[in-house]
């Protein structure tokens, strides 16, 4: 449903080269009235980690860290197809500063190697190659991600920047507040400009025995090399369909007026369209309150990753009599007639999703999405609580300034005052005036 979207706690117009970046300018969130379509991803083919592994321990309510071990963790790309990487990962033990017999290495996560497939777009900063697309990467003190796939919800801030220097090259680190968390192990990481995971932990719990141990691991980029690109197969010219804004109506079932009223306008749009059907989806809630831009919002920027099949798109991609909308199937049921805020749209296409509580249906026009309506089933009732209208395809701009109609600053009349005193000698007056006329005028008859 297009509408749950409202509450998930969501630039490069071209993928980013990989180079030594001295200076880069980090954009506090992506582009609002432009986009392209994005044929390849750059990835490094090898990385290599130092991963220290210590015991968080308290003593005399004072925590400690205990050194533990440190490993080495080898990444090396064998191959790669349309936006996802075969990935050959190795670990190889350093040092250990106690007897880990019985620390089984293939219980703990990053420390199991083996051969993984990751989809650059879907697994961001994962253990089998942290790695995020460095579209995502902004200048936003707050702002969520949320990629569709893995349901992967993060929460991020940005807090600066920082110099480092790897295989004698200088890069930009940008550290972030990781906002999913109140561990201060893991509240900070550190990103490179080109999307790998420079510095980060991972906190996590052993159990030997009878005990269970609290750990954290930390990761710190050591070796970087072999810059290369995955491309991107072409999915067709309806991927052009999402260089337009997209702006709907939406309305949900009020019990005070026992009927669907007018919740507040959703603005969608596409600044990053990969060539291979993965879209960033960004929607805007817009917020009439007085003195306020219409584009605030107290959730920040919130944008969602996925495959056009993952998503509530807002196009189709494929007309045919079974479609994949938010990863659910759909069935063509119809094809109607539909008014929608005054206008008649003809040769509509209905698609229907029906369970045995709850409903979906979808109406498409020459491709555009212009309405969808959800809600439960009560026995043969099809009671509609969530409903979204298509408007039209010209964004209203965030930051414009909503009337503050509490604060009317216009003291200018349309007319010339009257002194109050005056107004009331004028009264009497002119009544004593019309009075006499009238004596006057009766004593004459």
């Amino acid at each position: 449903m297009m509408l749950k979207y409202t509450l998930v706690v969501l630039a490069l117009l071209v993928a980013i080269p990989f180079t030594q970046i001295l200076s880069f300018a980090l954009p506090s969130s992506p582009p609002l009235t432009t986009n392209t379509i994005i044929n390849e991803i750059p990835y490094y083919s090898h990385l290599k980690y130092l991963i220290s592994i210590y015991n968080e321990t308290t003593e005399n309510a004072t925590t400690k860290m205990k050194f533990i071990a440190n490993y080495t963790a080898d990444y090396n790309v064998i191959s790669q197809y349309n936006g996802i990487i075969e990935v050959n990962y190795s670990i190889s033990k350093i040092f250990s500063k106690y007897n880990l017999s019985t620390f089984n290495m293939s219980n703990i996560t990053f420390l199991r190697p083996g051969i993984f497939n990751v989809t650059l777009l879907n697994d961001a900063l994962c253990f089998h190659y942290p790695y995020i697309y460095p579209g995502l990467l902004y200048n936003s003190s707050t702002y969520y991600l949320y990629f569709v796939a893995t349901k992967f919800n993060f929460p991020l801030g940005y807090v600066n920047e920082t110099k480092v220097t790897i295989n004698n090259l200088t890069f930009i680190a940008y550290k972030y507040h990781n906002l999913s968390t109140f561990s201060t192990i893991n509240q900070y990481f550190y990103v490179l400009c080109n999307g790998i995971g420079y510095n980060f932990n991972y906190t996590f719990s052993y159990k030997i025995g009878n005990k269970t141990y609290n750990l954290y691991a930390n990761f710190l980029l050591k070796c970087l090399s072999g810059n290369s690109s995955t491309q991107l197969k072409y999915l067709g010219n309806q991927l052009e369909e999402a260089f337009k804004p997209y702006v709907y109506l939406e309305c949900t079932y009020s019990s005070l007026y026992a009927g669907l009223t007018p919740n507040t306008y959703r603005e969608i749009f596409y600044p990053y369209i990969f060539a291979n059907g993965y879209f960033i989806y960004r929607y805007n809630l817009l917020n009439f309150m007085a003195g306020q831009p219409v584009g605030l919002s107290y959730f920040g920027l919130s944008l969602v990753i996925g495959n056009y099949t993952d998503l509530p798109i807002t196009f189709l991609v494929c007309n045919s009599s079974n479609i994949i909308w938010e990863n659910e199937e759909f069935t063509k049921v119809n094809v109607t007639s539909l008014n929608i805020l005054g206008k008649t749209y003809n040769n509509v296409v209905e698609y229907e999703n029906i369970s045995t509580k709850s409903f979906i249906i979808l109406y498409f026009y020459n491709g555009t999405l212009i309405e969808e309506e959800a809600g439960n089933i009560d026995g043969n009732s099809y009671n509609v609580t969530e409903k979204v209208e298509f408007v039209g395809n010209s964004m209203i701009p965030l930051n414009i300034t909503y009337p503050n109609y509490f604060d009317y600053t216009n003291t200018n009349l349309p007319y010339k005052a009257i002194d109050p005193s005056l107004a009331l000698e004028v009264s009497i007056i002119i009544t004593m005036i019309v009075v006499a006329l009238i004596v006057l005028l009766y004593k004459r008859k």
